[in-house]
């Protein structure tokens, strides 16, 4: 099953260039961020989301390990669509 997950990264990472958030908030639940995709998509549109993508992108605490390239490259894009709208 590990060639499977391999192959689904290979494939989320050759679609980043996507402008739609549902495929971007799949994509953070195929890395387990269920919670933060439903998070996201709640908050979609708001000023809120905003604030609730700056607090998860910043390392202010320490108990924080910081994100996998792919998933900050998910949520940057994430966070880039939404201010664009």
């Amino acid at each position: 099953m590990v060639g499977g997950h391999i192959q689904e990264k290979i494939v989320i990472a050759g679609n980043m260039m996507r402008n739609d958030i549902e495929y971007y908030l799949e994509a953070l639940k195929f890395f387990g961020y269920d919670k933060i995709a439903d998070k996201i998509s709640l908050l979609w549109g708001t000023p809120e989301l905003g604030v609730y993508m700056s607090d998860l992108m910043i390392m202010d605490h320490n108990n924080r390990q910081g994100f996998k390239p792919e998933v900050f490259d998910v949520l940057m894009k994430i966070f880039s669509l939404h201010n664009k709208n």
